[in-house]
Formats: structure tokens, sequence, C-alpha cells
């Protein structure tokens, strides 16, 4: 954790030097209530990279997002998302044993899965951050790929105090996928979760901020909580006229609920998260 922190902050020294505008979006998990301005465009890239479960495990996935305001409280983003992961796969062969019966043999081998899918959000903004008590907002996305839709609804606060940022998310994750069963027939699995975050930041100089992030993740089946999991870390973030940078690092903190090893959850989860998020405006 302290080699990560510091390698965090290597950035920050250097940006440090520059002089930029403030940045618009802090954190990378944590939405804000902030929206563009009628016309105005943004192309973002996301890149999160996530590893570390009780057996191998990699994944790294990608989001181009095209970002159009509409008035002066309403934009639309549409995503093109692709996920790579590479997963530890075991087989079994039967090889004969000194008295000539078969006895079963495990290996594994190193396999890979890509998943492309498409997304559109929505997002209207109520109240604003720094005139009013408190920042709101509301975000709605849904995205569609060969498994099946998958819907996100968002309640967006934040509050602006001078340097320093604050902002709470509670996110609601609904999937709905396709799946053959034995007999032959497809039936529709759904799965459910709660996503909560908050995040604060400090405006160390123009353009540059220095924060931390927390994320609590929940999965329900049949309105049942299955596991609870906790995730915190650092983040910095700069930004110059038309160009901003996040970077987020995220390890799982403990397993409220559901914990597999020494009080992680690693069957579902992963041992560290870090995403990093570019923009242009254009």
């Amino acid at each position: 954790m302290r080699y990560l922190l510091r390698w965090s902050l290597l950035p920050l020294l250097i940006l440090a030097t520059f002089s930029s505008p403030a940045q618009d979006r802090i954190f990378n998990y944590t939405y804000q209530s902030l929206v563009l301005g009628k016309g105005q465009r943004e192309l973002e890239v996301w890149n999160t990279f996530r590893w570390g479960r009780s057996e191998y495990f990699r994944a790294f996935d990608n989001r181009i997002e095209f970002e159009v305001g509409l008035g002066s409280r309403l934009q639309t983003a549409f995503y093109l998302n692709i996920g790579t992961a590479s997963v530890k796969q075991l087989s079994y062969e039967s090889t004969a044993s000194g008295t000539g019966q078969p006895v079963p043999v495990s290996t594994w081998s190193l396999g890979t899965e890509t998943e492309v899918s498409f997304s559109n959000e929505w997002k209207y903004k109520i109240a604003d951050p720094v005139a009013d008590a408190v920042g709101l907002a509301l975000y709605g996305e849904y995205t569609v790929s060969a498994k099946g839709i998958e819907l996100e609804p968002r309640v967006i606060l934040d509050k602006s105090y001078g340097a320093a940022i604050v902002a709470f998310n509670a996110a609601g994750e609904f999937e709905f996928e396709k799946q053959l069963e034995q007999d032959g027939t497809e039936q529709t699995a759904t799965e459910s979760g709660l996503e909560l975050t908050l995040a604060g930041s400090w405006e160390l100089a123009r353009g540059v901020h220095l924060g931390a992030e927390i994320v609590n993740r929940n999965g329900f089946e049949e309105g049942t909580l299955l596991h609870s999991v906790l995730f915190g870390g650092p983040t910095i973030a700069y930004a110059q006229q038309d160009f901003w940078i996040n970077l987020t690092i995220l390890p799982q903190l403990v397993a409220l609920k559901g914990a597999t090893e020494n009080g992680l959850e690693l069957d579902i989860y992963e041992r560290l998260e870090t995403r990093l998020l570019f923009s242009y405006a254009f």
C-alpha cells in the first residue's frame, strides 16, 4: 500500500508546477452534479484494471464516451465498452496409476474472455453545488450487450466549499441476462446490487486536486444481501483548458458480509482496482 501511495503522488508533484483552471470532474467512481452547457462536447476514455481473486484473475475494462450538453441542466452520453478478462481455467484428465486404475489429474490454462457492449446515459441537474445548499442530480444509464440488459439509476449529491469538494452517490444495479438451461430452454436471470460512494478532494494548486474515494458494493438475490464489500483509496485529478485526467487507486479494504479469505471477498470482487480517466473538450 505504501508503494502504491508513493507512486500515486509522483504525477501530482509533476503537475503541481503547471497552472490550470478548476476541474469539473474530480473523482472516477463518484459522480458530480455538474453538467455540460448546451452544445458543449467532451470525449472521455476510461481505463479500469482489476486483479487479484482466489483464482488467477486479471481484467482490463475500456470505455470510450462521447458526452454532449443539451441545455443548462441536461446532458447525455454514449459509450462503447470493451472488457477483457484473463481467468484460470481448470481441466481434468485421466491417467493410469500403478495398479492400472485411472486417476484424475487436474491441469490449468489461461483463458481470455472479451465482452463488447453499448451504453447510453442521461443526467439532469436539479440543484447547483455552489449556488445552492447542496448540489443534486438524477442519473440513469442502460447498457446493452449480447448477454442482456443492465440498468443503473443513480442519485448524486455534492457540495463545493472553496478549495474542498465532497460528493455522495447511491446507485442501483439491475442486470437481466438470458441463460440456457440444461433442458434446452432459455431463462432470464436477474441480478441486483446497490453501490454507495463517498468522496472528498482538496485543490492543492490551480487545477490540481488530491483526495480519496470510498466505495461500498452490495449484491442481492431475491431481496437477500449476499455480500457487501468496502473499497477505498487515493484519487488525483489535474485539468488544463480543454483537457483533464484523473487517477484513482482502489484496494479492497474489508468484506462486511461474505468474506472468503483474510476478511476479503475474493470470489466475485478483486483485491485492487485502478481507474484512469482522461478527457478532451471540443
